[in-house]
């Protein structure tokens, strides 16, 4: 079983998006361990009140935001939905190049 980590960098509603969940759907159906690391507009993706349709087959992936981002559009970790975990550049590097076995991304 893979370590996979998707990076997902486009606002909700963008292909790119839909493109990178259906992917990131894809490996979790093939029984492979699926994170979701949401950066610049993706963090959208991760608020409250943001409806992904590809979510419901999302279920068994880990999510996660980037703090600096939330921050920067004026967010902070509280508006994330539920599941949604807050994330920082040291936590993002160690996942790139040491906790996952693939990169995808960014969508």
């Amino acid at each position: 079983m893979k370590k996979v980590l998707c990076l997902i960098s486009s606002p909700p509603e963008s292909a790119q998006v839909t493109r990178g969940l259906a992917l990131a759907r894809t490996w979790l159906e093939k029984g492979h361990s699926v994170q979701i690391g949401l950066l610049q507009d993706g963090i959208y993706s991760g608020l409250n009140g943001t409806d992904i349709s590809i979510n419901d087959a999302l279920t068994g992936a880990e999510w996660f935001a980037l703090e600096d981002d939330l921050r920067l559009r004026g967010f902070s970790t509280q508006d994330l939905r539920t599941g949604v975990h807050q994330l920082d550049y040291p936590k993002l590097i160690k996942m790139m190049m040491e906790d996952s076995d693939q990169v995808l991304g960014a969508f």
